[in-house]
């Protein structure tokens, strides 16, 4: 049996595979820059919060749920 070290320690190969087949069918990843000089403020709030992701889900799912309700 192969393994490979990551940030966890050793991972079989077989466990390696089987996640990134996971990943490449399941996750979908998309990427913001910030600017530091224009988007400091923005910057700033995204260091205060302990869940970015969570609130970023929320407040597209707020977003998303007022344009359904505009759409009626």
């Amino acid at each position: 049996m192969s393994t490979r070290h990551n940030d966890w320690g050793m991972v079989p190969d077989s466990q390696r595979k089987a996640s990134d087949k996971y990943i490449k069918q399941n996750i979908q990843q998309f990427t913001v820059k910030l600017n530091v000089k224009t988007d400091m403020d923005i910057i700033r709030f995204l260091w205060s919060v302990p869940n970015k992701q969570g609130l970023i889900k929320q407040l597209l799912r707020e977003e998303i749920a007022k344009h359904e309700l505009s759409d009626i």
